[in-house]
C-alpha cells in the first residue's frame, strides 16, 4: 500500500497511513506494557512464595539440627 501511494505521489493517502501506522504501534505498546506490568506482578508473587518456603525449610533444619544436637 505504502508503496503503491508513493508511486502516485499522492501524499495524503501517505500520510494517513502513516498516522494509522503510528496509531497501531502506540496501541500495541500500550498493550506490550500492560502484560508486562502483569508479568511483573506474577514472578513477584512467585518469588514472594519461594522465599517462604526456603524460609519455612531451613526453619525445619534448624529445629531438626537442634533436636540432634540435644541427642547427641
Amino acid at each position: 500500500m505504502l508503496w503503491l501511494a508513493l508511486r502516485r505521489g499522492d501524499t495524503q493517502p501517505t500520510e494517513r497511513l502513516e498516522r494509522e501506522l503510528r496509531d497501531e504501534i502506540g496501541r500495541q505498546a500500550q498493550a506490550s506494557r500492560a502484560d508486562l506490568g502483569s508479568l511483573q506482578q506474577v514472578l513477584l508473587a512467585q518469588s514472594g512464595d519461594v522465599a517462604r518456603t526456603q524460609n519455612e525449610q531451613i526453619d525445619s533444619f534448624r529445629l531438626q539440627l537442634a533436636a540432634t544436637q540435644q541427642q547427641t
